[in-house]
């Protein structure tokens, strides 16, 4: 009886698990209707990695250090923790949506997301040539 009784707390754990890891994916992973994706660059120079960690880290421009934590950071202190870790965000979407995201998250997210519509309006918060940088940046961390 013992045995059963842990082999089925055991099993529950198992689904427990699973079923809060699958919620977790899926506030992650966010199925991005295809007709948002932004296909073409936004500028004809090349994005930088370079200036994309640049612009992650400065508070006065993107910020996305206070929001996102970053494992790269995380012996600085500059890390946030209110939206996904940027790491999933370079290996979860393609550059198409991380273009949309960083364009105008609140049409790609709904209005009730924190985080801002960075290349909207008049006066952008984002020029486009950092817009680019910052999906270069999380494009190269993909591949660590």
């Amino acid at each position: 009886m013992t045995m059963k009784v842990g082999v089925m707390c055991g099993a529950m754990v198992v689904m427990a698990t699973i079923a809060q890891a699958d919620v977790f994916e899926d506030l992650l992973e966010p199925e991005i209707p295809k007709e948002l994706w932004i296909e073409e660059p936004l500028t004809e120079e090349f994005g930088s990695g370079w200036r994309g960690v640049n612009l992650y880290m400065d508070e006065m421009t993107a910020n996305c250090v206070g929001c996102h934590e970053n494992p790269d950071l995380a012996a600085t202190g500059l890390s946030g923790d209110v939206g996904p870790k940027v790491r999933m965000l370079g290996s979860d979407f393609q550059r198409a949506e991380l273009r949309a995201i960083l364009v105008d998250a609140p049409k790609v997210f709904g209005e009730d997301t924190a985080m801002p519509a960075f290349y909207q309006g008049a006066d952008p918060l984002l020029t486009a040539q950092q817009i680019e940088d910052l999906i270069a940046y999380l494009m190269e961390l993909r591949r660590r």
